[in-house]
């Protein structure tokens, strides 16, 4: 498949996890369409680093992180973050991003 359809249809998988509240539905949606997982450590604020390299050398990029906004004194809900990312050769970067509250 092209990297940019698989682009089109992640996205309807990014939407459906930032939804339902569950960044675990994009990344399964991606491990089937066949993207392989960049490690990421324990500590890391990265759920889940995924990438698809396409026959063209297109690439689609998943990246699932969180990040605390909570300040001294605050206790605030942490922001789940998963970007989706294009890069076609000769063609600048698309950058697909949603955002949830937990």
């Amino acid at each position: 498949m092209s990297a940019e359809k698989l682009f089109e249809e992640m996205k309807v998988f990014v939407d459906a996890a930032c939804n339902e509240k569950n960044y675990s539905l994009a990344v399964q949606a991606a491990e089937k369409f066949g993207f392989h997982s960049f490690s990421t450590s324990k500590m890391s604020q990265i759920f889940a680093d995924l990438r698809y390299k396409d026959m063209a050398g297109g690439e689609v990029g998943l990246v699932a992180k969180w990040h605390d906004p909570s300040g001294p004194y605050q206790n605030l809900p942490d922001i789940n973050r998963i970007r989706l990312t294009l890069k076609v050769l000769g063609q600048p970067s698309i950058e697909y991003m949603r955002e949830y509250e937990d």
